[in-house]
């Protein structure tokens, strides 16, 4: 996982990252958070107000600082839509799918 918080330096921005990196912590994550405060960057993905909040290369707030809940519920959402390698696939599971007709 990859979490980012994009800003220009000023107070809201190292708000957000803290709270990140507060976030992080609660949830026992070893994840690096990462302060970018190049303005290209933003407008590299299409936004023009910081902070931004960017996980796994996906833009998930900006303009704003979310709630310290909804900062959580960010990074809870995004580790759980990463794709399970094959070899790790359910148990009980004869073709490595993980799909109900597998699970006989």
């Amino acid at each position: 996982m990859q979490i980012k918080v994009l800003g220009s330096g000023c107070k809201t921005c190292k708000q957000l990252q803290n709270s990140v990196n507060k976030a992080v912590s609660e949830l026992g994550l070893e994840v690096e958070v990462e302060y970018v405060d190049d303005v290209q960057a933003m407008l590299d993905l299409g936004v023009m107000a910081g902070p931004v909040l960017v996980i796994d290369d996906a833009v998930v707030s900006a303009g704003q600082v979310p709630s310290f809940e909804k900062i959580k519920q960010f990074i809870v959402d995004s580790k759980s839509n990463v794709a399970t390698p094959k070899n790790e696939s359910k148990k009980n599971s004869n073709c490595g799918c993980g799909s109900c007709c597998c699970k006989k």
